[in-house]
């Protein structure tokens, strides 16, 4: 059986993942002379663009996880992305289905990293202005479900981290999106 999950990747908005895009459309839009030619910028698809990159996000994205956190790399399939009509209250998530065997494999896995366990007690401990739905032990303990939206927010968080911040870029966006 297959779940269908939503994956807080960090969205387009002021992001990473939009300077990325922005970059390559860019050169896109640049021609031999290093002129930028508007019209094809304002014609660009960007939610094409967009839908490409988050396919090819996801394919990275489990790679590594099989390399650094699970022993085999889980199956993401893309199935949308959300994106909010206005940017003030939240951001761009990636839909897509997982197979409870994958789910399980990476929910198992992360049970005894440290950094994941920390993660987690940082998201269901109440602060100034913000009080989880769940408790730290509920959400280890995967009630309704809920630890691999966890799992997912830290995983994309490292992702983001040693693979597109330090530049290491494995996601050609580029190639992705053209």
């Amino acid at each position: 059986m297959r779940n269908e999950i939503t994956i807080d990747f960090g969205g387009f908005y002021g992001s990473i993942h939009e300077q990325l895009i922005d970059s390559a459309v860019e050169l896109i839009c640049t021609n031999e002379d290093d002129d930028f030619n508007q019209d094809a910028y304002d014609n660009f698809d960007f939610k094409k663009a967009f839908n490409e990159y988050s396919i090819e996000y996801l394919s990275k994205l489990s790679d590594f996880i099989g390399d650094d956190f699970t022993k085999d790399a889980p199956v993401l399939k893309f199935i949308s992305l959300d994106s909010p009509k206005f940017y003030n209250f939240s951001t761009d998530k990636i839909i897509a289905e997982i197979s409870e065997e994958h789910e399980q494999m990476i929910n198992e896995s992360l049970k005894d990293n440290d950094d994941f366990v920390e993660y987690v007690k940082g998201r269901t401990t109440p602060g100034p202005g913000y009080m989880s739905f769940f408790t730290f032990k509920e959400a280890m303990s995967n009630k309704e479900g809920m630890l691999i939206g966890y799992a997912m927010e830290f995983l994309c968080n490292e992702y983001n981290k040693e693979e597109l911040f330090c530049g290491i870029n494995e996601v050609n966006v580029f190639e992705t999106i053209m």
